[in-house]
């Protein structure tokens, strides 16, 4: 059960990493700061009351719990500085490409194949979903590569 509540919170926490840094450059530090104090203090409330009920499994479910609370109070603090739909449409350029890659995956483990090849298959399909997504800048548009 944790494996899944781990990806989810590498998603989360992704999402808060990119967060961080539009708040940044639009100056809005303290919004960050307020959503991560929110945070860590709903994650110690959730740690005492889930962790000796559910062990391991709440400790995942806490962290991830309380990342998503930062990312939607980032979210939120956002909303003035974006045009409406601009968050939306970043977050599905990246969704797009992890669906994606777990359909890969979900189809390979299926077959017969090693379990390597099937990680591995799914390693390289998320970079290929990416480009098709434009996650990766084009060199010749981009500032990035100016």
């Amino acid at each position: 059960e944790t494996p899944p509540l781990f990806a989810v919170l590498a998603l989360t926490k992704g999402l808060e990493v990119g967060l961080y840094r539009i708040l940044s450059a639009t100056r809005r530090q303290n919004t960050y700061l307020s959503a991560l104090a929110v945070g860590t203090v709903l994650l110690v409330v959730l740690n005492v009351w889930l962790i000796p009920v559910y062990g391991i499994i709440g400790a995942s479910a806490a962290v991830v719990i309380s990342n998503l609370v930062v990312d939607i109070l980032a979210l939120v603090g956002l909303r003035a500085d974006l045009r409406p739909g601009l968050i939306g449409i970043a977050l599905s350029r990246v969704a797009l490409p992890l669906v994606a890659t777990a359909i890969v995956f979900t189809a390979l483990e299926w077959t017969d194949l090693n379990p390597w090849f099937v990680a591995l298959a799914a390693c390289l399909a998320y970079p290929l979903f990416g480009i098709a997504c434009g996650l990766i800048p084009h060199p010749r548009r981009s500032l990035l590569f100016a």
